[in-house]
């Protein structure tokens, strides 16, 4: 008898397989941030993965190649070009939009302090409607050891991912 596998009790499964990994491998609690914002979800997922909404409110420059594999290069400052060594990149790993992207670390900053931790760690943003034009954003890093840089790491981009979204808040405020 050949089993059959619908796409949720995957999901289940490969859902379990990573939980139970990271408890075994002795992986810390995530980074877990979130804010309700005056914005649809598709408002709010706009200003976080697309050019012109992450240049209105967050970066001075920014580049996003949107597909499975694509990237997010942003620069905070407007004293250099895409490319340069003030660039941070992210990965896209996966979207359902809009409801949630998850997206790794490829290149960070010049001078970026974890150096080492950054490669395990991931992040899962979600966008969860709570009310008419009111849609929750989190952001949630996965893949923290017990390592004291990756332990500082997670400490930075609490601070980080919080301020982002209090930034967001204030985009739609306006």
């Amino acid at each position: 008898m050949k089993l059959k596998f619908t796409d949720l009790q995957r999901l289940v499964a490969v859902t379990c397989l990573v939980f139970a990994s990271s408890y075994c491998l002795g992986a810390q609690e995530d980074a877990y941030v979130e804010s309700v914002v005056n914005a649809t979800p598709s408002q709010a997922w706009s200003a976080l993965t697309t050019k012109t909404g992450l240049e209105s409110w967050m970066v001075a420059m920014a580049e996003v190649d949107w597909r499975i594999g694509g990237s997010i290069r942003t620069r905070y400052k407007a004293d250099g070009f895409i490319g340069d060594d003030g660039t941070i990149e992210n990965s896209i790993l996966s979207f359902d939009e809009p409801r949630m992207y998850s997206i790794r670390i490829a290149k960070p900053p010049q001078g970026f302090p974890f150096m080492a931790a950054f490669k395990s760690v991931w992040s899962v943003v979600y966008f969860e409607p709570v009310a008419a034009g009111k849609t929750r954003v989190s952001i949630r890093m996965h893949g923290f050891s017990e390592e004291d840089e990756s332990q500082k790491m997670r400490e930075f981009f609490l601070r980080g991912n919080q301020y982002i979204l209090d930034k967001l808040g204030e985009k739609f405020s306006r």
